[in-house]
């Protein structure tokens, strides 16, 4: 069953639930938050942050070019990292 929560207290708040699926949106701190059961979430910050978790695998796929580009450091952290 879907469940729809509305607070207008400190932050405006949107919450949409279905099982242990939670679509979150805020205001005040304006961020998009999708949280698939406690597994995997992704959430989106106004400002630009963005953040993906998730406990298991995480792939990033495309078909024409990917670019990785930062303003600042990159790190790129793993067991083993292969660069081809």
């Amino acid at each position: 069953a879907a469940h729809i929560e509305v607070s207008t207290k400190d932050k405006p708040v949107l919450k949409i639930s279905m099982g242990s699926t939670v679509v979150t949106i805020q205001d005040g701190d304006p961020t998009v938050s999708i949280d698939a059961g406690g597994n995997a979430k992704l959430t989106i910050g106004s400002n630009g942050p963005h953040k993906t978790e998730s406990s298991g695998d995480i792939e990033l796929k495309g078909s024409g070019n990917v670019k990785i580009e930062a303003g600042a450091q990159l790190t790129l952290k793993g067991a083993t990292v292969n660069i081809n």
